[in-house]
């Protein structure tokens, strides 16, 4: 692992939490759309995405952080690796919303359960995605394909 790679990793997991959030924005903005009224679907956008805060942050400490940590110590930059990893997330996350939200109930349990599985993926690939990247804007990718970078 190079010198760079932690901060990489580090910047690649807040990259997707924060993509997860934003999954959970529009999912609200979707939720309040029968409204039609830009407020009110704001309003629930914000909502979702301040409710999902924590939920990224338990789940990308306990799981995504040791998960992209050892594939990126194993050098494993297969893009299966991080939708596996999505659906570990998802799993967790579902879970997470399941005992934390306890007051939902019915469909709106479900909806959220839906959204966490969904953010879960998306997380994931945005990490591998800026994971990947290059460590110097404009260099072309590693020829070896590893995480690590140049």
């Amino acid at each position: 692992m190079t010198a760079g790679a932690p901060s990489r990793l580090f910047g690649a997991l807040v990259l997707g939490g924060l993509a997860a959030i934003a999954v959970a924005f529009v999912a609200g903005c979707v939720y309040a759309f029968s409204f039609h009224d830009i407020g009110v679907i704001l309003t629930f956008g914000g909502f979702f995405a301040v409710v999902a805060v924590p939920v990224a942050l338990v789940v990308g400490f306990t799981v995504a952080l040791p998960l992209f940590r050892y594939w990126v110590r194993s050098r494993q930059s297969s893009v299966v690796r991080p939708l596996a990893a999505g659906l570990v997330i998802s799993a967790a996350a579902a879970l997470v919303v399941r005992i934390s939200m306890s007051g939902l109930i019915g469909s709106d349990l479900r909806f959220a359960i839906v959204t966490a599985v969904i953010a879960g993926p998306v997380a994931a690939l945005t990490a591998w995605a800026v994971a990947r990247r290059p460590s110097i804007p404009g260099a072309p990718p590693s020829s070896n394909n590893r995480w690590s970078g140049p």
